[in-house]
């Protein structure tokens, strides 16, 4: 299907994007290294969940066309198999390799916070991607790129209403339970169809 690929590559894009236009606007510092033209490159510690999901697989598809079409970014992707801890000490180890910043689609976005708190004391800008931690996290984070759960569960029920002219019976199959965007947008899913049930 062409649109959930294009939107997740396009999240994907807009977050390297957003990063990189930042980061070369205020944080261009003596740290980051040489690119083969001579110019400063800005390196880029993308702490993914896990390689093998099709879906995040687009997100992952946009931050690698980024990177291959500038040669002033080098982005090391990692794969924490959907292992939080793992995913922990993966970003610990791109602190103490001294990445220029720290792209996160968090594991599990309660998990999420001691890692940005590890960043932040190493000053390294963290973005989070596609699942929304809580306000606490947010409040500490350079950017979060990705859509609003609870409005994206209610644009996908209002389009099956839509579909199914109002009359039929739904099924709703989650993803990691727990996760923030599979809680929100279920809940968005069931506020829909309340209001069609009334």
């Amino acid at each position: 299907m062409e649109v959930p690929y294009e939107n997740e590559k396009i999240i994907g894009l807009l977050s390297i994007t957003f990063l990189m236009l930042g980061l070369l606007a205020a944080c261009g510092s003596d740290q980051t290294s040489g690119s083969k033209s001579g110019e400063k490159s800005i390196v880029v510690g993308a702490a993914m969940p896990v390689f093998d999901d099709k879906w995040l697989s687009y997100l992952y598809d946009g931050i690698k066309e980024y990177d291959s079409e500038h040669d002033n970014v080098k982005v090391k992707m990692v794969d924490a198999k959907n292992d939080a801890g793992k995913q922990f000490s993966q970003v610990e180890t791109f602190i103490v390799q001294q990445v220029d910043v720290i792209l996160i689609n968090p594991v599990e976005t309660d998990a999420v916070g001691p890692m940005v708190d590890a960043a932040n004391e190493a000053d390294i800008p963290v973005v989070i991607v596609n699942r929304m931690p809580d306000e606490e996290v947010m409040k500490k984070i350079y950017a979060y790129v990705g859509s609003e759960s609870i409005e994206a569960g209610t644009i996908q029920m209002e389009k099956v209403v839509e579909l199914l002219g109002g009359k039929g019976n739904v099924a709703i199959l989650n993803g990691t339970l727990g996760q923030e965007s599979v809680v929100n947008r279920t809940k968005g899913n069931k506020d829909v169809l309340k209001k069609t049930q009334t």
